[in-house]
């Protein structure tokens, strides 16, 4: 069977660390999220509630959340799963 392999710049390394590290900046700079209304696809901007619950998560710590409907809340969460499947 061949192996076969990717060659990585120092860059590209440092870039991997980095998203491995630091969900958030993964998330902002490598995820995008569909806009049905507009039929549009974009890049993914966190408000601060989002970041709050992704540190929850990242700490493993318990949250309660009061929240209305389409806020962003399902999709933080998936966008951190989607971070913890990659890396």
């Amino acid at each position: 069977m061949k192996s076969d392999s990717i060659a990585l710049s120092e860059q590209d390394l440092t870039e991997l660390a980095r998203c491995y590290s630091d969900p958030i900046y993964f998330i902002e700079n490598y995820t995008w999220i569909e806009i049905k209304e507009q039929s549009k696809i974009v890049p993914t901007k966190l408000y601060d509630y989002q970041r709050e619950i992704l540190t929850w998560l990242i700490n493993g710590e318990n949250g309660l959340v009061l929240k209305s409907r389409r806020v962003g809340g399902s999709t933080i969460v998936c966008l951190y799963l989607t971070w913890l499947s990659t890396f």
